[in-house]
């Protein structure tokens, strides 16, 4: 389980990326094991509803959630891994 993000604060304001992956973390904790639709949904087929197969938007929209944090911490492996600090 991963430590839910502190929001930091860029120039008064929360910075939307910090905050994006605070509330990520919060939903995937609260989750029970691996899930591929977005939290409170449970679909026969991944993102898709079950009663006519159309696309689920808010499990489309929770998919690019963690795309976006995954690439992030990729991103910030790299730059530590770089500059030879700690990477977590």
């Amino acid at each position: 389980m991963t430590t839910p993000a502190t929001p930091a604060r860029v120039e008064g304001t929360l910075d939307p990326l910090v905050l994006l992956i605070a509330v990520h973390d919060y939903m995937e904790a609260a989750m029970i094991g691996p899930h591929p639709d977005a939290p409170g949904h449970s679909h026969n087929v991944p993102g898709k509803w079950d009663a006519d197969g159309t696309t689920c938007e808010w499990c489309t929209t929770w998919n690019r959630v963690r795309k976006c944090v995954e690439q992030n911490d990729t991103a910030h492996r790299q730059d530590r891994s770089a500059s030879g600090g700690p990477v977590r």
